[in-house]
């Protein structure tokens, strides 16, 4: 289950031509995880293949069945998802499996670029190193149910050989207490083999994989082929976990309910810096996927789950979350802290949550941006749905608390939205915000919903939006009946005094 490594050197060939190229793909097996509860397996839906000069490499295209199948959560489309790291430039062959032909085809985010030619049942689009770390999401017709998301990553750094001094291998055939003893063991680099890591069949709390030991100086390896079934947790400084490989919970996360198993994939509970997340697949945890309290730059993860409070990254102050991929279904973002930088972010929307929550109770946040967010799908609860759904929310806001100065720089949306901005003051205060460069495409969706609401009094002010757009119309007021993009005019409840446009 090793990575494949390929060079080539002088090639000719009429179309994807890269003399100084390279590609690896990862390798699993059939069938991950096949219970009531979840699936994880080769998609037998999709097919992917990467081409670079005369060489092809079949990528392992994981199928993550949607494991919520009560209420609203039923909704979110399955994952068909695949990975893999390259240099120089390859074309992208997607090929259905399910006997349809593709009549349309978008690569989104829009804002990117790409363009798919299509033809009976494969779509063929390229992908350049300059474009990297890259994350779409392929939109085909009649596949609602099922979403097709292709992360190409740039070649790794800092890979850890396998022997050495400051070197331990941690192996599948190891049980649990020996992972443990090696992560808290002497040695710098901690390297996960290829394979399934997994310690017993244990539902609930007392699975054995929960809560592996995550210490200060540690460097986690993670490659891809590698599966890890477990979370890390501990209270370091100057750590890092990263690779190409996944760690997943499927078919252990929520069993015995919600508020049972409160772990998120990463737990550092402490206030060290210098920690570092960076490249790998986090899916169906049984709580958040990343929660660092302290100093953390989070880099190209990419986070995928199903069930309520399954939110994606939360942050302590001066933290990064950069290039990151989320399909999560609770909060995708919280903007809890000061001096945050959050860019180059790709998210599809599913019907919880919200892509940036600023409160949820006794939380405030300064000085934070927001630059480049890409929202490539929405999936609509119904058409009049308010509730935590807004791209810039907040909920129940305690009192003397403020947020304020936060700039957001370019969001990008594709097939609508369930609202733009809703805030829920309670007794909290939300002023001094900077939205520039909003671009809302309604796509193959309905108008989005209304664009604001929970909007009262001083407890918000100063709202700036600057060329907020919808279908190409820039919005220049409001309208209190209702959207009319095409005429400059949005539909905003409560206080309007707060709110400009430019």
């Amino acid at each position: 289950m090793r990575a494949i490594y390929l060079i080539f050197s002088t090639i000719l060939f009429t179309g994807c031509t890269d003399p100084g190229g390279k590609v690896n793909v990862y390798s699993y097996p059939e069938t991950i995880v096949n219970t009531n509860h979840s699936v994880i397996s080769r998609s037998s839906l999709v097919d992917i293949v990467v081409e670079q000069g005369r060489k092809s490499y079949r990528t392992y295209v994981m199928y993550d069945k949607n494991q919520a199948s009560e209420g609203n959560l039923a909704l979110n489309p399955d994952n068909h998802w695949t990975n893999f790291s390259m240099s120089g430039t390859v074309r992208v062959k997607v090929t259905r499996l399910d006997g349809k032909d593709i009549s349309f085809c978008n690569i989104l985010p829009s804002k990117k670029g790409i363009k798919a030619s299509f033809s009976g049942k494969t779509a063929i689009f390229e992908v350049s190193e300059e474009q990297l770390p890259l994350q779409v999401y392929v939109e085909m017709n009649d596949m609602a149910d099922d979403a097709v998301l292709i992360f190409a990553d740039p070649l790794e750094t800092d890979i850890p050989p396998r022997k050495g001094p400051e070197v331990e291998m941690i192996l599948t055939s190891d049980d649990v207490a020996t992972v443990r003893n090696k992560l808290t063991g002497n040695s710098t680099y901690i390297v996960f083999e290829e394979g399934i890591h997994q310690w017993g069949d244990e539902t609930g709390m007392d699975y054995a994989g929960y809560k592996l030991p995550l210490e200060s100086g540690k460097k986690i390896y993670i490659p891809g082929g590698a599966y890890i079934v477990g979370t890390f947790s501990g209270s370091p400084s100057d750590c890092k976990i990263y690779g190409r490989g996944v760690i997943s919970l499927a078919g252990k996360d929520m069993i015995g309910g919600t508020k049972g198993i409160p772990y998120s994939t990463v737990m550092s509970n402490g206030d060290g810096t210098g920690q570092v997340l960076e490249g790998f697949v986090s899916i169906c945890p049984p709580h958040f996927h990343l929660t660092v309290r302290g100093g953390v730059k989070i880099e190209n993860v990419k986070m995928m789950s199903w069930w309520h409070s399954t939110d994606g990254t939360v942050t302590g102050p001066d933290s990064e979350v950069l290039d990151c991929f989320f399909k999560v279904n609770d909060d995708f973002i919280k903007v809890y802290s000061d001096n945050c930088h959050h860019e180059n972010n790709t998210m599809f929307h599913q019907v919880n949550g919200a892509p940036f929550q600023l409160c949820w109770g006794n939380q405030q946040a300064r000085n934070s941006t927001m630059v480049n967010t890409y929202i490539v799908n929405s999936v609509y609860k119904n058409m009049g749905a308010t509730g935590n759904t807004a791209v810039i929310n907040a909920r129940r806001g305690s009192p003397g608390k403020v947020t304020e100065d936060l700039e957001w720089d370019g969001i990008f949306i594709d097939n609508g939205c369930h609202r733009l901005i809703g805030l829920e003051p309670m007794g909290g205060v939300y002023r001094n915000f900077e939205i520039r460069n909003v671009e809302i495409n309604t796509g193959t969706k309905s108008y989005p919903q209304k664009m604001w609401s929970y909007f009262e009094g001083d407890t918000i002010a100063n709202i700036n939006f600057t060329d907020l757009k919808i279908d190409g119309y820039k919005i220049t007021g409001t309208d209190p009946d209702a959207d009319k993009p095409s005429e400059g005019l949005v539909w905003f409840r409560g206080e309007k005094s707060a709110i400009t446009f430019r």
